[in-house]
């Protein structure tokens, strides 16, 4: 009765680049479920909260497809073998989809070259295009991805480092600490594909920022990579705002999955209100049009001379960023939620969630418009407030800038004022602020 063991074995199917996988056909993947707890990668459509679709319908790979996860969870989902013997500047991208909780939960890539012996964290954080948002999650000890994307996006990484390595495989493996769970995570349309030699593209509009003085005179300048495999010396950039394109060559020489900043002319004024700016590369020959343009909001904000006074009733001034976690965001018009019910005068007061409470992991901005302070003496500043938060964790703050929103300080401290602060360092922020309840309407100065 001693004599035989038995143990499962997997054959895994080995592939050759180029490799684009919907998740609609043949299942290719494996999930191994986590062994604390239900949580598991699971094939479908996701039906869950913020994870409820595919990204291209019907099938994506979704963690825990009509459920929340679980506490403790640790589940991966392996790829097949990959042949990059031949490889040459390979790139590795997927879109994913994910709401989970803030520094603790969330997900990452590994990938083995010795048939899983060693696992190994795939990139680090900020490398690539939308890689990683965390260097470090609670539940892992690991690079990750966490929080909440705000609907379906791309990451994107370069494999150049695994260039003429024969197998290869690529795990995404899921974590959660054993506190506070939300939707989950959903991946759909994983690829390693092969550069072309031609093809360049704008990553990002680095200026003007997206809050700026309106009516002033600022320059464009935007972030352009060689995404192909050759070097490159020439390329056509090209903005276009209120309707009009503008173009400029870049030259000097971009190599392989480099990066260049190119400033472009000509400079532009920025009216009042929001409007987009969009930039895209024109190369001859481009491999790939999908990765050429980037577009992004720009809200031109009024400027005034103190004295300036605000009861909110009268138009609204000020921009609102909301938060990217948690359903959290500064509203116009009057509170109706718990304690904050009312405002101080008239009809409108900015409310966090006119309606609801807010939600877990939140940072939700409310940004002014700007003042010229440069014939001020002695000016004061006051508001009325009325909170009801977690004493000790949740509150809020006032921040000033004096370079256009690049950087932000703290204004004041605790006893600095007229019921200035009334902590000074909450658990969701590492900062001084209000917490608690106000027992009304207060005002501060």
């Amino acid at each position: 009765k001693n004599d035989t063991l038995c143990f499962p074995l997997q054959g895994v199917p080995t592939v050759s680049l180029t490799y684009c996988d919907n998740f609609d056909g043949t299942a290719l993947w494996s999930a191994t479920p986590s062994p604390i707890g239900n949580t598991t990668w699971e094939l479908g459509t996701p039906g869950f909260g913020q994870t409820n679709s595919a990204y291209s319908f019907p099938n994506a790979w979704d963690i825990n497809l009509n459920s929340a996860y679980e506490n403790s969870a640790n589940t991966t989902l392996a790829s097949p073998y990959f042949d990059m013997g031949l490889s040459s500047n390979s790139l590795l991208n997927f879109y994913q989809n994910r709401n989970t909780e803030l520094n603790s939960d969330g997900f990452r890539i590994d990938y083995t070259t010795d048939g899983g012996a060693n696992w190994i964290p795939l990139g680090t954080f900020g490398q690539g295009t939308n890689w990683y948002t965390n260097a470090f999650l609670f539940s892992s000890n690991q690079p990750g991805w966490d929080g909440n994307s705000n609907g379906w996006i791309k990451s994107e990484t370069s494999l150049q480092f695994l260039d003429s390595t024969p197998l290869v495989q690529f795990r995404f493996v899921f974590t959660s600490d054993g506190f506070g769970t939300i939707d989950g995570v959903s991946i759909d349309d994983f690829c390693i594909k092969q550069p072309s030699a031609l093809d360049a593209g704008v990553i990002a509009i680095t200026q003007p920022n997206f809050a700026l003085p309106a009516n002033n005179l600022v320059p464009v300048e935007v972030t352009i990579r060689n995404f192909g495999s050759s070097t490159l010396t020439s390329i056509p950039v090209t903005y276009e705002f209120l309707g009009t394109p503008y173009t400029t060559t870049w030259t000097g020489t971009l190599t392989p999955n480099s990066t260049a900043n190119v400033i472009l002319s000509p400079n532009i004024i920025v009216p009042l209100g929001v409007n987009d700016i969009c930039a895209y590369t024109g190369l001859p020959g481009d491999g790939d049009a999908a990765n050429d343009s980037i577009c992004k909001a720009l809200t031109g904000i009024a400027t005034f001379i103190p004295t300036y006074c605000d009861n909110f009733d009268t138009g609204s001034y000020w921009v609102v960023v909301p938060s990217t976690q948690g359903a959290t965001e500064w509203e116009l018009g009057t509170p109706n939620f718990g304690q904050t019910s009312s405002t101080h005068s008239g009809i409108n007061s900015w409310d966090i969630n006119l309606s609801t409470g807010y939600g877990i992991g939140a940072t939700a901005m409310l940004m002014s418009p700007f003042f010229d302070m440069s014939l001020t003496n002695n000016a004061d500043l006051s508001f009325w407030h009325n909170r009801n938060t977690a004493t000790f964790s949740d509150g809020t703050r006032l921040e000033y800038s004096t370079d256009g929103g690049a950087t932000w300080n703290i204004l004041g401290s605790v006893g600095v004022g007229t019921n200035w602060y009334n902590q000074t360092f909450l658990n969701s922020s590492f900062q001084a602020g209000w917490d608690g309840s106000s027992g009304g309407w207060v005002r501060s100065e």
